[in-house]
Order: structure tokens, then C-alpha cells, then sequence
């Protein structure tokens, strides 16, 4: 999935109904995340067994629902740290390939 760089990510920490579409999502971002569903953002949507996430975002004239399930395995999304976690773009690529970002270790410095 290739995000603009101007583009804002935002995940919500609450597991949500993964059977919500586009206009269920919308009134989630209202409710759940306090933002404006027509901004320049990516909302990202996780399931209680956090093996999906729904990516809800404004693509110039209607809502756009990008959707993956995994085969086995779970994401490693945020489900802390009140209802929405700004990630990076960098981040959520990562997420969606598999990578599990609480495990990474700093790269030691060379002398």
C-alpha cells in the first residue's frame, strides 16, 4: 500500500467490529477518535484477534476501505495510549509486512 507522504496515520487502539464499512467506519473516527473523517488522514482499524486491520481514508471524491486478513499470526498494532496513536508512515508498512516494531532492538553504535 503506498502512502503520500503527506498523509497522516492514526490508529485506533480499540478493537472495533471488523464487519463495519466504509460509513460504519466513518462514525467510528467520529466517536472513537475525535477526528474528521474527510481530513488527509489514515485510520487504521484492528480486530479483537488482531489478525485484521480496515484502513479507512478520503480518496478525492468517496471514502476508500483497504482491507488485509492474515493468514496466521497477528498484528502488532498499539492497544494503548488513549483511543488513537499517531504511527508513522515507515511503522505501519512494517506492521502490515509482519514486523513486530515492540521487538526491535536499536542497532548498536560501531566505535
Amino acid at each position: 500500500m503506498l502512502v503520500p507522504e503527506q498523509i497522516e496515520v492514526l490508529v485506533c487502539t480499540e478493537a472495533i467490529d471488523m464487519r463495519k464499512g466504509a460509513d460504519g467506519l466513518v462514525g467510528m473516527v467520529r466517536e472513537l477518535l475525535k477526528e474528521e473523517p474527510l481530513s488527509r488522514k489514515l485510520f487504521v482499524f484492528q480486530s479483537k484477534r488482531r489478525d485484521r486491520v480496515k484502513i479507512l481514508y478520503w480518496h478525492y471524491n468517496g471514502f476508500a476501505v483497504w482491507s488485509k486478513r492474515l493468514q496466521s499470526g497477528r498484528y502488532c498494532l498499539p492497544t494503548s495510549g488513549g483511543s488513537g496513536v499517531v504511527l508513522s508512515r515507515r511503522a505501519l508498512r512494517m506492521i502490515l509486512e509482519g514486523v513486530d516494531l515492540n521487538s526491535l532492538k536499536p542497532m548498536q553504535k560501531v566505535a
